[in-house]
């Protein structure tokens, strides 16, 4: 799997659950508020942009990609 598209309403994205993919793009919802703990590990994401509502990055959630490019929001609760 390459890309994902979540849907509009997902609020909370467990552990693990894109891990060990081959994901290069990845479209964050506006109602998604928290990622958990190696949602996107060992992919091959290269950058990644995060909407204003995001509140907490969980550890290692982009473990072993390819990225060169973070864009947080200006507040962010726990990282």
């Amino acid at each position: 799997m390459e890309e994902i598209i979540l849907p509009n309403n997902l609020t909370y994205l467990g552990g693990y659950t894109f891990t060990h993919n081959q994901l290069n793009s990845i479209a964050f919802p506006k109602s998604l508020k928290r990622i958990s703990r190696n949602s996107f590990s060992s992919n091959e994401l290269t950058s990644v942009v995060f909407h204003d509502e995001i509140d907490y990055i969980y550890a290692e959630v982009f473990y072993d990609n390819n990225l060169t490019e973070i864009v947080l929001p200006d507040e962010i609760e726990a990282i």
